[in-house]
């Protein structure tokens, strides 16, 4: 069952000032609660990372077993995706916002499905209370290192060193995206995206 964030795609009308990160979480909260889904896998990729995280931070505690983070950011408590991603992509921030100075438009490029993102939900800090968190005994990290020019290396580093991480690099960003879309479309799942970015919440393991 796919859920869309407020103020993206399908749902782009529900999108206004008010709609931030704590509306993205609150709306994959009330997709776990609706379905009594537990055991659940949470999948972020780039910025999705802050809502999956915020997730299982307000998450009941049978609700998620494990997380996954693809090409992400790893937010720490009051951090926010503007002040964790680089100045290049805070600069489109600026540059994409809209005429009605709550949205970003999406970048030139990208497909024709991709639609403005509420920019609160790039500037709202994450500010986690750490219980739900440190439940989750299974973290994993996928790190795409064929992106030209990615940002995440050095970000990649940080859980490669930690115990209770497990890394994985795959060199091919274009396939691990059909890769995902395609797992999307045919698995009994419960799908959250953002633009080009996803967010999966399942009762099985991606990798």
């Amino acid at each position: 069952m796919p859920v869309t964030p407020s103020g993206i795609g399908e749902r782009a009308h529900l999108s206004g000032s008010a709609v931030n990160l704590d509306t993205h979480i609150q709306d994959v909260l009330a997709l776990l609660a609706s379905e009594r889904v537990t055991d659940a896998v949470l999948v972020g990729h780039s910025n999705a990372d802050m809502v999956i995280t915020g997730v299982v931070d307000r998450a009941i505690p049978c609700a998620v077993r494990r997380l996954v983070y693809g090409d992400a950011y790893v937010p720490q408590n009051g951090d926010s995706c503007r002040e964790l991603t680089t100045e290049a992509f805070r600069r489109l921030f600026v540059d994409g916002e809209a005429p009605d100075g709550f949205s970003v438009q999406p970048s030139p490029g990208l497909g024709a499905r991709a639609t403005a993102n509420p920019l609160a939900s790039f500037l709202q800090r994450l500010t986690p209370s750490g219980e739900g968190l440190d439940r989750i005994v299974t973290r994993d990290y996928v790190f795409l290192s064929g992106w030209a020019g990615t940002s995440l290396a050095e970000l990649y580093q940080r859980p490669s060193r930690a115990p209770e991480w497990r890394t994985h690099v795959l060199d091919n960003w274009t396939a691990a995206m059909t890769f995902s879309a395609t797992r999307r479309a045919s698995s009994s799942r419960f799908s959250y995206s953002e633009s080009e970015s996803s967010l999966c919440c399942e009762r099985t393991g991606v990798f």
